[in-house]
């Protein structure tokens, strides 16, 4: 039985102190538990354990992660080659682009799928991850430039990405050079 919150007097019509005791609701418990102690002088109220804010948290469904937007990352199948991106669609949709240009031997739309074209490459199917969900475009930009300085550092990883580091957020913060 747990303990009551609190008791609380108030004066009736009459002038006689009444006793409240504020107890959580337990269904018919409740009810017995009322019959006992009413003879006893104090009256019980009752408040819901189950608060309706808790009920409604897990309403809404929970978007997939592949229909975030974020940070991504695409690997070459035949090499060590990798492209980093940001984008505020879903993550289907950017992979589509690039392996639409690569089939389509569109060149100059993704640095990622002339490398394909280029050297006779395949897209890694099942390779594309979005390493960062944000949905706010000025972090998106300074997680993707975060990724992109890491990989430059990463021996043996092929960099497939056309930036222009003097504007980049995360260029200005860290002070990055290229080494190219």
């Amino acid at each position: 039985m747990s303990r009551p919150d609190h008791i609380n007097t108030a004066e009736s019509p009459s002038r006689e102190k009444l006793r409240w005791l504020r107890l959580p609701y337990l269904g018919r418990l409740s009810y017995t538990l009322n019959r006992i102690i009413r003879p006893y002088g104090p009256r019980l109220t009752y408040h819901n354990l189950n608060v309706n804010g808790k009920l409604l948290v897990n309403l809404k469904d929970r978007i997939p992660q592949h229909e975030r937007s974020g940070v991504y990352r695409l690997e070459c199948n035949d090499c060590r080659s990798v492209n980093i991106g940001e984008i505020s669609r879903s993550l289907v949709t950017s992979v589509w682009e690039h392996t639409d240009a690569w089939v389509s031997k569109n060149t100059g739309i993704s640095a990622y799928a002339d490398h394909l074209i280029e050297y006779g490459r395949t897209h890694r199917c099942g390779s594309e991850k979005l390493i960062h969900v944000e949905n706010q475009y000025k972090k998106r930009i300074v997680l993707e430039e975060i990724e992109i300085i890491s990989l430059r550092c990463t021996h043996g990883m092929n960099l497939l990405n056309r930036l222009q580091h003097d504007d980049r957020p995360a260029s200005l913060i860290f002070n990055f050079q290229d080494a190219s």
